[in-house]
């Protein structure tokens, strides 16, 4: 009876002492990468790519606060399965990295950014001064008009010009307010929320929401996270770069501001009957003009829609379809590298 007691007291202390050690491992990796850094979100697949090496952009930088950089970095080596990278911080107050390697200053300090796919890690050390980027007042200036009614040929095209994209929700509640009751309005602005969501998941899902009817928004943010996951191959860190004119993906999607968004109707069937609020409205289906992403004669199209009841709730134009948005824009060219959008 001694002896049965004893290995069952054995037993449950072993049990014990087990479940203490693994859960003391959870709690000290938890949102953490490799030596310790906090981790951007992703989904451990860097840990299979099979790469032995890893190269970046930068093994150091200088920035100020608000500023950006993008590492590109490069997983290699005989036996690499995928293009996965990881990417931590020492230091999130300092410099924060997401799944694509897009570092953003913080605050001032120093900062190790870390990489890690495979069996493969590199570094660069990141150094942010106390001055903030002085960032100009965001403006939007439109040429041409379209229709919110009916086809015109006369206003069917309309072309958005604008220096930089929005940082914060308050900076795009406020652009929302001066361009967001117009159709052209109504795509700048979901295409600035995705641009706000590549960098700030949370602030962007608030913002690509009030862009969409709801019953497409689950459908848009999964695609979203896809688009811009940690997959090298997979996910579009420039997918808003290639919806705009004037780049393409041999230049690496790169273009300096003013940027370029144009968008048209192209017959009278782009007008057409919703019951997307549950009461009549006209949805209008619109093309993107001159996407540098889209090969030249496909047509990038998405369609939006302004609630009618009541008119003092629902002055803004907000998407029913997105798909010219969210398909994939065509590949990088594999000898260019993205630098991101102001």
């Amino acid at each position: 009876m001694k002896t049965y007691t004893m290995r069952s007291f054995l037993k449950i202390a072993l049990i014990a002492l087990t479940i203490v050690i693994t859960m003391g491992c959870i709690a000290r990796n938890n949102g953490k990468g490799r030596g310790g850094g906090e981790q951007a979100t992703d989904n451990g697949q860097w840990k299979n790519s099979g790469a032995t090496a890893l190269t970046l952009k930068y093994s150091s930088l200088t920035l100020d606060i608000g500023q950006r950089a993008y590492l590109n970095a490069t997983p290699g080596g005989p036996q690499l399965k995928n293009y996965y990278v990881g990417f931590s911080s020492s230091n999130s107050e300092v410099a924060k990295v997401d799944v694509n390697g897009c570092i953003t200053a913080m605050g001032k300090g120093s900062a190790t950014i870390t990489a890690y796919s495979g069996t493969a890690e590199a570094e660069c050390k990141v150094e942010v001064s106390g001055k903030k980027v002085n960032l100009e007042a965001i403006w939007v200036k439109q040429s041409g008009d379209i229709d919110p009614v009916k086809f015109n040929p006369n206003q069917k095209t309309s072309e958005l010009t604008f220096n930089r994209f929005p940082v914060t929700e308050e900076e795009f509640l406020k652009v929302r307010e001066e361009i967001g009751a117009t159709p052209q309005g109504g795509a700048l602005l979901l295409l600035m929320a995705m641009e706000l969501y590549h960098h700030d998941r949370e602030v962007g899902q608030r913002c690509v929401e009030r862009c969409c009817v709801k019953s497409i928004c689950t459908e848009k943010m999964a695609k979203l996270r896809d688009l811009y996951g940690g997959d090298q191959f997979y996910s579009r860190p420039y997918q808003v770069a290639g919806l705009l004119k004037g780049t393409s993906p041999e230049k690496g999607y790169n273009l300096k501001a003013p940027y370029k968004f144009g968008v048209q109707t192209l017959s009278s069937s782009d007008y057409h009957p919703t019951t997307a609020f549950g009461a009549p409205a006209t949805a209008i289906q619109m093309a993107i003009v001159e996407p540098s992403g889209r090969k030249a004669g496909i047509h990038a199209q998405v369609s939006f829609v302004k609630a009618p009841q009541p008119p003092s709730q629902n002055k803004y134009y907000v998407c029913n379809t997105t798909g010219g948005f969210l398909h994939n824009v065509e590949d990088i060219n594999m000898n260019a590298q993205y630098e991101g959008l102001q």
